[in-house]
């Protein structure tokens, strides 16, 4: 009776995780493997969009490419760019939300252990140093997902793919993929969308932005915790891990505007911010004179240029700005530049004050630059300094949301 009975709940399990695995590898709601592609069953695939990381790591798996971006949001958006190359070799948008330098240096293993990778021009921004900030979409991913270089499993995609496809989440997923199929039969969107804006006004979007920047951890700057180790060491392990491999790495400070600067000196983040740049300069010195090998080229976009410092327009105004979404945020003409800028592409499309290659001889006077350029801005632009102080201070003292902001003289 025991016997009998064991069996029939090992035959119910086995029927029940049969039933879950081909319903979810059928509906395929996360683009993991492509199998079926039915318009007005899951052709669309609404809920990868809150699991990018997901549907690039396998695409990834599939594509092998041989030149990638990596970082995070600013990445994923602003150079998502069709038919970008570098020197023939189309660029993969390894671009994922949230990444940090930690999660950038697995990715940059991930594909790299693909085979192919040669190139790439890697994201490490400020706030990617944050270990005190984990975004929604990182704090909870699977790495035994990924791969590297050290991995001689063949079979790590399909592992991978049939341990998504087992999950009880991934079975919600897939529900809500069928019924958005069935109501939108006619609807086309993307697997993964390329725009994060929709609405025009702009200045609330960027007081808004800036608001979610104070109530996060990111004011808070920690370079190291016990969970995620040092930010620091991370990066010293990508550079590490590109000469080892021969790959030839570009690394970028993104050109977020001069909002996003302002709001990180008013909150008292100025001199980490600095320690920062000192100590990215630093660490590919010491990696280059270790290795014997040239040091890769740092290029630093933020700050203020004739980009960066684009004029947000006034409350309520419907007019789109050229070169932003929001001040963390550029968009893809901006993206374009920053190509052309570490590619040494098209140079003359790009404007001269836009992007200086950081190195140990001018770090000091880039960083003196910096100063007296935030002093000049804050001349020019007396009301947008005027309005981020005081968002600081209506966070900091009161329940006034930001949005009144546009109300106040």
């Amino acid at each position: 009776m025991h016997l009998r009975y064991l069996k029939n709940l090992f035959i119910s399990v086995f029927i029940l995780s049969f039933i879950l695995l081909s319903i979810n590898m059928l509906i395929d709601p996360f683009a993991t493997n492509h199998f079926f592609d039915i318009r007005g069953f899951n052709h669309s695939k609404p809920e990868a969009k809150h699991h990018d990381i997901l549907v690039k790591l396998f695409e990834v798996y599939r594509l092998k490419p041989e030149v990638a971006t990596l970082g995070n949001s600013r990445i994923r958006y602003g150079l998502n760019i069709e038919d970008a190359r570098w020197n023939g070799d189309r660029i993969y948008n390894f671009g994922v939300e949230g990444a940090g330098v930690d999660e950038v240096h697995y990715l940059l293993e991930h594909a790299a252990a693909q085979g192919k990778l040669n190139k790439v021009i890697i994201s490490i921004d400020f706030g990617s140093f944050n270990a005190g900030d984990i975004m929604k979409g990182m704090e909870n991913f699977n790495y035994s997902l990924l791969t590297n270089t050290r991995d001689w499993n063949p079979f790590r995609e399909q592992m991978a793919m049939l341990q998504i496809a087992m999950s009880v989440d991934t079975l919600e997923a897939s529900l809500e993929t069928i019924k958005f199929n069935i109501y939108n039969k006619n609807k086309n969107i993307e697997i993964l969308p390329s725009a994060v804006i929709s609405k025009n006004d702009y200045r609330n979007r960027f007081l808004q932005t800036e608001h979610r920047f104070l109530i996060s951890n990111s004011r808070n700057v920690i370079f190291k915790n016990n969970s995620r180790g040092s930010m620091f060491d991370h990066f010293r392990k990508i550079i590490k891990f590109c000469y080892k491999h021969n790959i030839d790495a570009r690394f970028i400070i993104s050109p977020t505007h001069a909002w996003q600067s302002e709001i990180e000196d008013v909150v008292g983040l100025q001199p980490q911010l600095i320690y920062y740049k000192r100590k990215l300069v630093n660490i590919l010195a010491e990696e280059s004179n270790g290795s014997g090998k040239s040091p890769f080229h740092l290029w630093d976009f933020s700050g203020y240029n004739s980009i960066t410092t684009e004029t947000v327009p006034d409350c309520g105004s419907n007019k789109i700005m050229t070169n932003y979404f929001d001040p963390s945020h550029y968009k893809p003409v901006v993206g374009l530049l920053v190509l052309e800028r570490v590619l040494n592409q098209n140079i003359n499309n790009v404007p001269k004050d836009f992007g200086i290659e950081l190195t140990s001889k001018n770090i000091e006077d880039n960083l003196v630059k910096i100063s007296k350029d935030q002093k000049q801005w804050r001349i020019d632009h007396p009301a947008d300094y005027r309005q981020i102080v005081q968002l600081n201070k209506l966070f900091s003292k009161s329940d006034i949301p930001y949005f009144s902001l546009c109300h106040r003289p």
